[in-house]
């Protein structure tokens, strides 16, 4: 078949391509049209900065399905279709009420079409414009602990007469932050901040680096905070110094989580042992409550990709997220004493009865089935396609070793039952 290739900046032809074979899930189309998008120009110029060549253009086109697996879309051969060229995380604020283009995990499109927006609406000259297409916009990742202001008034009061003067926006950050920047390799020297020593790296994707960074670290916090939390914790920091939980942790990052990973294997392993690291720091009280903020959805995104591709390639249960996702339907269900305009009460082991904070319909759900048995209960968390777009009890085996899972944790303990997984 033909297709337009940018060969190299200012440069095009019309080459020959092999006929795409179509694999499980995909579709088969037959270009009818095509649009030029003003990356596509971008590209053709030489502005693209996330452009390697050669390149074939066209995003923005209709086309006719050819091939096709039957489905509950109605889509099907002969149709005449179009794309959504954006991707999309499916988890974030924007994803969930179907603004998928304005993806939080999509920075950078999302960025550049809030610019040329407020160029139409200011009405700015058409040079500026033409400026702006010019300019690169980066997608970037920053990975820092911040939990949040100075909560005692004496070491803000410390701070104000350090600084000379008060600050409003005055807040505690972890000493670690590295500062991921995609673009073209000659940023780094553009930039200033490698010369000034800074942890800021340019790279050609960043992709790699925030899914490492939402598995490893933001996957640890929600893996083993619910549970720690209902063992009687409080802060992250008291949970690495405890074996079971610290062991918890670790055994799910790197026998579960690192081996469904794209980067080298040592990279992730060293990642893996600064978050550690950066969990211990006796500076930073971040407390496992504000954590557990949005754990369906934090789950979802974090350790529901690792736990599946570990399934995919061991052939096996992982372990220790599964014992994560039964210590995630604890947390919304021990002891359930009312639902309020604040989220859902419940009340832990240790005595002191907390609030789960999520989106209503997880509340509500929680609440209608506060009186289910514990094997009921996991078939409905399982069966929810609203929490995890699939039916999970499909994964053979799963729905027993949750059960189990959270009947050790109602029995004897949730750091009893993370010391079972070791």
């Amino acid at each position: 078949m033909k297709a337009i290739c940018i060969k190299e900046p200012g440069k095009v032809e019309i080459v020959e391509r092999e006929m795409p074979v179509r694999g499980p899930g995909e579709a088969l189309l037959k270009l009818l049209y095509g649009g030029i998008c003003g990356s596509d120009l971008g590209s053709y110029r030489g502005a693209n900065a996330y452009v390697s060549y050669p390149r074939v253009p066209g995003h923005e086109f209709s086309a006719e399905i050819i091939e096709i697996d039957e489905n509950d879309k109605g889509l099907k051969p002969g149709m005449v279709v179009t794309c959504n060229p954006y991707f999309n995380c499916g988890s974030c604020y924007s994803c969930k009420r179907g603004l998928v283009n304005a993806c939080t995990d999509n920075q950078t499109k999302e960025l550049e079409k809030c610019v040329g927006q407020y160029i139409e609406q200011w009405g700015l000259e058409a040079d500026f414009k033409a400026f702006c297409g010019e300019c690169t916009f980066c997608s970037t990742l920053v990975d820092r602990i911040v939990p949040g202001r100075i909560k005692d008034a004496d070491e803000a009061a410390r701070m104000d007469e350090e600084n000379g003067y008060h600050d409003e926006l005055i807040d505690v950050g972890e000493v670690f932050g590295v500062w991921n920047i995609e673009g073209p390799a000659w940023l780094e020297d553009k930039l200033p901040f490698k010369a000034a020593g800074l942890n800021c790296i340019v790279v050609p994707d960043v992709t790699p680096y925030k899914k490492r960074k939402v598995r490893i670290l933001n996957g640890a916090h929600t893996g083993f905070v619910l549970g720690a939390y209902l063992a009687g914790f409080d802060i992250v920091r008291d949970c690495m110094h405890n074996e079971h939980i610290k062991g918890f942790m670790n055994k799910m990052l790197h026998e579960e989580v690192i081996p469904t990973l794209p980067l080298d294997k040592n990279d992730l392993e060293d990642f893996a042992a600064a978050v550690e690291d950066r969990f211990n720091n006796p500076f930073v009280d971040h407390e496992l409550m504000s954590i557990s903020l949005n754990s369906t959805s934090k789950w979802k995104a974090r350790n529901m990709p690792s736990f599946l591709e570990y399934i995919e390639k061991q052939g096996k249960l992982p372990v220790c997220l599964t014992m994560s996702l039964a210590a995630y339907i604890a947390f919304y269900s021990t002891d359930v004493q009312e639902l309020t305009d604040k989220g859902l009460v419940c009340k832990r082991a240790k005595g002191n009865t907390y609030t789960c904070s999520d989106d209503r319909w997880a509340l509500e759900f929680y609440w209608v089935h506060r009186d289910d048995s514990d094997a009921d209960l996991v078939r409905a968390v399982l069966t929810n396609e609203q929490m995890w777009d699939r039916d999970l009890t499909k994964i053979d085996g799963l729905e027993a070793a949750v059960l189990a899972d959270l009947t050790k944790i109602r029995t004897e303990g949730a750091e009893a039952a993370f010391a079972s997984c070791l």
